[in-house]
């Protein structure tokens, strides 16, 4: 193990262990003093702008520090800022919303809220930092995959987890100006550089301005998520830190598959920031792709991994709240558990010249128009190998 690799590997330890971290980005001349602060319990966002807007909470490798550390001392361009899990204080007389995010000294060792934010904070916001090495990403977030890891008790793989798979997989892109691919040409070309390995397709590490919506959507539903398909992964680490750089990485994932033939219908709904799929036998699937311009031109591969039952999932939520659900006698009991049951999985690409796939967006089906749980009536089952 290199010093390199050795130090990158400890920081996540070192900014939890520490009594208190402060920002790197200091400029000019500080004298810490006491002074009148406003003090205020911490709520689910930090987000003043003296902070918020500087470059420190955009550097890649200033996250861990963002998150793992026990208390932080920053210097803004206005204000120094003292931040703990129970109390902010802000060098400032006039009263301010002071709301700190995440620090990971306040968090519960439940698995299920760890992994929930995980999918929900984590990674989104660790998508939209910077590096001017981009394959650093994997290496300047192991501190805090070293944790959760112990405190899971589950692998990692590369960026997501083995029990959490089946949501983890389901993340997208955000549809901001200058991010993501424009065209599946380009996307189809950056996985195909092989010099420069960061992560594989399916992972969201080293991609930008990640979206989890529908990790979100399974959060409360998890109990009624299945899974549809068997995954194993392969990963080779590159060097001795097990969350550190990666050479490799595949998942063989055996389950219903459908090819897309010639006569597939493709329409763009830009409403609602989707294409829409109409398959021979009539169903719809909605595909949520990893460029921008939306198109579906070329070898495609719908890999089911798993379906919710939403209707039951409402129903459970709105129990869990005190709320007494309808209930509709309009239908026999058999027919409306098929409609409630949405089927959702990822969106591949053939690899040029070879059997293996690229995972290029993901998709859902809901129940209707032959959709949802039929469309496993228009799949085969398929062993496929995704890189």
């Amino acid at each position: 193990m290199t010093d390199w690799e050795r130090e990158a590997s400890r920081m996540g330890m070192v900014y939890s262990s520490a009594f208190s971290s402060l920002n790197d980005k200091i400029n000019g001349s500080y004298v810490l003093r006491y002074s009148t602060c406003v003090i205020g319990k911490v709520n689910a966002n930090y987000n003043l702008p003296d902070v918020s807007s500087s470059r420190w909470l955009q550097r890649g490798w200033a996250h861990q520090e963002y998150v793992m550390s026990a208390r932080l001392v920053l210097f803004g361009p206005h204000f120094v800022h003292f931040l703990c899990p129970s109390i902010t204080a802000v060098e400032n007389e006039k009263p301010a919303s002071v709301q700190w995010q995440f620090l990971l000294r306040g968090v519960t060792t439940d698995p299920e809220e760890l992994y929930n934010e995980w999918g929900k904070s984590i990674a989104p916001i660790y998508s939209d930092r910077q590096f001017t090495k981009p394959e650093d990403a994997l290496p300047a977030i192991s501190g805090l995959a070293r944790y959760f890891s112990t405190v899971l008790e589950d692998e990692y793989i590369a960026g997501l987890w083995k029990k959490d798979m089946i949501r983890g997989l389901i993340w997208s892109y955000c549809r901001y100006p200058g991010t993501g691919f424009y065209s599946l040409k380009d996307l189809l070309k950056r996985l195909n550089q092989r010099a420069q390995y960061i992560a594989p397709s399916w992972s969201w590490i080293g991609r930008r301005n990640i979206d989890m919506d529908m990790y979100r959507r399974l959060q409360d539903t998890r109990e009624d998520v299945k899974s549809l398909g068997d995954i194993e992964a392969t990963v080779v680490v590159q060097g001795q830190n097990p969350f550190g750089r990666i050479s490799y990485a595949q998942l063989m994932v055996t389950g219903p598959a459908y090819t897309f033939p010639d006569t597939a219908i493709s329409q763009h709904s830009p409403t609602r920031g989707y294409v829409e799929i109409m398959l021979p036998e009539g169903t719809v699937v909605c595909c949520t792709v990893d460029w921008g311009s939306r198109r579906l031109e070329g070898q495609f591969k719908l890999m089911v991994i798993g379906s919710v039952d939403w209707e039951n999932a409402t129903k459970s939520q709105a129990q869990r709240n005190g709320v007494r659900p309808a209930v509709d006698d309009s239908s026999d009991g058999e027919s409306s558990e098929k409609e409630g049951i949405n089927v959702y999985g990822l969106l591949l690409h053939s690899v040029p010249q070879d059997d293996r796939f690229y995972r290029v967006g993901v998709f859902n089906s809901y129940p209707r128009a032959r959709g949802g749980i039929q469309l496993l009536n228009s799949c085969k089952r398929e062993t496929v190998c995704i890189i």
